[in-house]
């Protein structure tokens, strides 16, 4: 496979530590004498052929690194499944699939776009930087616009206006809905890499989002894309977002 930098994809499972197997993407550079990797984390019901996924893999590609797309649920039959899992689930399979790219790598970074970054804020991953992509912090937010059905499962089923119906856990809603500022705040403060926040201008929860930067006690840095909406479909603000992203690792 060939597009520009890219040299070739494969996929793989990385084995989680409860047994189940974590999917993950891997898209080598041709010109990688740096030995540096990129690992991407999507948010809640999204996947790594997102565009924002895809438009980073195509860019960190050319600029020398290994771009490692994972999922946090697939249909494996070992898999998880979107009703299957939580964050902190979550955040252990980031972790797992972390060490096992440290295995081939001397400098591995990790992006986490919404509720993929929620999830680095449980992981507190190990890398050399992390990059927050509009993330969610307070993540009862995010909760707070569903409208919840019960049924004969042992699950929820919770939709929202203008979109496809979704089954997710009762572990994962009442789980956010469980954590306060407080933890939220404890988790951000924890957090060991250097780290750039970046937000969407036009998000409606862009000043939440913004908030991980204030807690932050590492090296940190902060930008506002304008005119981004929160998947960074908006004129060129894709670009920015991994411009900006790509300094900022640079820089370790």
């Amino acid at each position: 496979m060939s597009l520009n930098g890219l040299k070739f994809e494969t996929d793989f499972y990385v084995t989680a530590r409860d047994g189940k197997d974590i999917f993950v993407r891997h898209a080598t550079a041709i010109e990688n004498s740096e030995n540096k990797a990129v690992i991407l984390a999507h948010g809640i019901t999204g996947n790594p052929n997102e565009y924002i996924h895809m438009s980073a893999r195509n860019f960190f590609v050319e600029k020398g690194y290994d771009v490692y797309r994972m999922s946090f649920y697939d249909d494996a039959d070992n898999a998880r499944k979107l009703h299957t899992t939580t964050l902190p689930l979550q955040a252990n399979d980031m972790n797992d699939v972390i060490a096992h790219v440290k295995k081939a790598h001397d400098k591995v970074f990790v992006c986490g776009h919404s509720y993929g970054g929620a999830t680095m804020l449980f992981a507190n991953p190990q890398t050399t930087a992390n990059a927050f992509w509009d993330s969610s912090f307070d993540v009862s937010l995010f909760w707070q616009e569903f409208e919840r059905h019960e049924n004969t499962f042992d699950e929820a089923l919770i939709s929202k206006n203008n979109r496809m119906d979704q089954l997710f856990s009762k572990e994962m809603l009442s789980h956010a809905n469980e954590q306060s500022a407080e933890d939220m705040i404890e988790l951000a403060s924890t957090i060991k890499s250097p780290s750039i926040v970046i937000t969407a201008e036009t998000d409606p929860n862009r000043d939440d989002r913004k908030r991980i930067y204030d807690f932050l006690t590492v090296k940190k840095e902060y930008t506002d894309i304008k005119g981004a909406d929160h998947q960074f479909l908006n004129g060129n603000t894709i670009q920015d977002l991994l411009t900006t992203t790509h300094t900022w690792f640079e820089r370790f």
